[in-house]
């Protein structure tokens, strides 16, 4: 888990792999073959960043691989951009055995920027599995874990209209893990357009949205996620 380590750099190189992980499903052997890699604390399984790869043509490669080696070629699924539903970056899922793997490439711009382009501080913390510190782009990531704190790398309007869905993450990770919610990414929850975006099926699709509403009315704190929506309109 991100919270168990204390180290930390600003350093990243180009050309780089990042590979994100869902609490302690490290999953070593499967990123052994990546160089400069960069280990995230974030929501999927697993999912590898890439800086200057083109992110088909390594799910290719890497089954022509699996191939030539003797294994079985693994499934792949593409997720193509739509800025229409808030959906800006090519993601590609490879199923290995029951561990999805999503690859998507880094934001222009570096590890800082793509830091800052995702939900939650805490989601941006990077392990560097070469040097074996943690990366903290924003300088918020580490203070924010220790505090149990939700916050947005950005200011939470501009995180929030980026992809309005990420109200109801929030909301989730906060049912999920008990965490407080910064004032600022609650009042800006309330904002009127971001209710507008959520509530229009051509702006964020019904199932992305039903899925986290599901996810924070099955969650053990059930009442903390009712009061979130409640509270904010």
């Amino acid at each position: 888990s991100s919270s168990s380590s204390s180290s930390s750099s600003s350093s990243s190189s180009s050309g780089s792999l990042a590979v994100v992980v869902d609490d302690d499903a490290v999953a070593e052997d499967r990123v052994c073959m990546l160089k400069n890699a960069y280990v995230v604390k974030g929501e999927a399984a697993l999912c590898m960043r890439s800086d200057g790869v083109d992110v088909e043509e390594f799910c290719t490669q890497l089954n022509e691989y699996r191939v030539r080696s003797g294994q079985t070629a693994l499934r792949v699924a593409m997720v193509r951009p739509n800025p229409a539903l808030h959906k800006h970056t090519l993601v590609a899922t490879l199923h290995m055995e029951s561990l999805p793997v999503d690859l998507l490439s880094l934001k222009p711009g570096g590890l800082l920027a793509d830091a800052q382009e995702r939900d939650a501080t805490l989601n941006a913390l990077y392990y560097n599995a070469n040097t074996g510190l943690v990366e903290d782009p924003t300088g918020l990531g580490l203070d924010d874990l220790n505090q149990r704190l939700m916050r947005t790398p950005l200011p939470a309007l501009i995180t929030f209209r980026n992809d309005p869905l990420r109200v109801l993450r929030a909301f989730r990770f906060a049912c999920k893990l008990g965490f407080r919610i910064h004032p600022e990414t609650l009042e800006a929850a309330r904002d009127d357009t971001i209710h507008d975006a959520l509530c229009s099926p051509t702006s964020i699709s019904r199932e992305r949205v039903a899925k986290e509403a599901r996810d924070i009315l099955n969650s053990s704190r059930l009442l903390l996620g009712l009061d979130l929506l409640d509270s904010t309109g």
